[in-house]
């Protein structure tokens, strides 16, 4: 890997741009564009769309290992990586930040390798549908039923239509909700395709488990027999206190990466 550091000081050395002296030299700001980025994090115009030989990480002009800058080298395979891009929680540059895996961004290449480890990691649980969850479950959903040998999966929803029934409706939230969380919807007219059924709930990644958790409850409530549950990623290890030993023995996913604090030369595990 390569351990050099990249550059990196404020492009504007106003008041407003640059934090107080004694986090200065430690956590830069950078402004680009409309965005100000803080302590090696950089826009994620380019990211989620290619996947990478692992031999080519010692190229890049940044460390990709601990500390980390700018990005986090997720294991695909044994010979590829996919680079996540690093976002801090909340505003204060001493924050904790992840590595972000944000599907609706990503390229039909990533997601379509992302789903096919999944497929390949699920087909043992033997499901007879898939359910997607917004919103990046339902991107990655339909490429993995297609995988799985089905026509179709069964999607979630945010938007409430008119025939709607709010006993099949749930309140949820993630890391980077702010305000009020939205509600997911099922179809009434699709409950059939899932009632009593071996069910693969596909979603885009965990994090504090305690959205899933709460899903989970609430299809069981449905009467779906939830058999596997597959993710593009798991975020740190702090779902397996939430969700009990069952549901974790249930869980696949394509990459995994940690939960991160900030250090004077990037990121690190926390």
């Amino acid at each position: 890997m390569n351990g050099s550091k990249i550059p990196y000081t404020s492009k504007d050395t106003s008041k407003e741009d640059v934090p107080p002296s004694s986090d200065q030299a430690l956590y830069p700001y950078r402004t680009i564009g409309p965005l100000t980025h803080t302590h090696f994090t950089q826009p994620t115009t380019s990211y989620w769309q290619t996947i990478i030989p692992k031999s080519s990480l010692s190229s890049l002009p940044y460390r990709t290992e601990p500390p980390y800058q700018f990005s986090y080298p997720a294991s695909l395979t044994g010979s590829t990586a996919l680079l996540l891009p690093l976002r801090p929680l909340g505003t204060d540059t001493k924050s904790r930040a992840v590595a972000s895996l944000a599907l609706p961004h990503a390229s039909n290449t990533v997601v379509g390798e992302l789903a096919r480890i999944l497929a390949e990691k699920a087909r043992p649980f033997h499901p007879d549908v898939v359910v997607g969850l917004p919103t990046g479950g339902l991107v990655i959903a339909p490429f993995v039923a297609g995988y799985l040998g089905f026509d179709r999966h069964v999607p979630f929803g945010y938007t409430r239509k008119p025939w709607f029934d709010d006993s099949l409706s749930l309140s949820i939230s993630c890391i980077f909700t702010e305000g009020t969380p939205p509600c997911i919807y099922l179809d009434p007219n699709l409950l059939e395709l899932v009632k009593g059924k071996r069910v693969l709930v596909v979603d885009d990644v965990i994090s504090s488990g305690s959205t899933m958790k709460d899903t989970l409850k609430f299809l069981e409530g449905l009467e779906m027999n939830v058999v596997c549950v597959a993710v593009g990623m798991l975020q740190g290890s702090e779902w397996r206190k939430v969700l009990d030993e069952d549901t974790v023995k249930k869980i696949v996913s394509a990459i995994e990466s940690p939960l991160l604090k900030a250090v004077k030369d990037g990121w690190v595990e926390r």
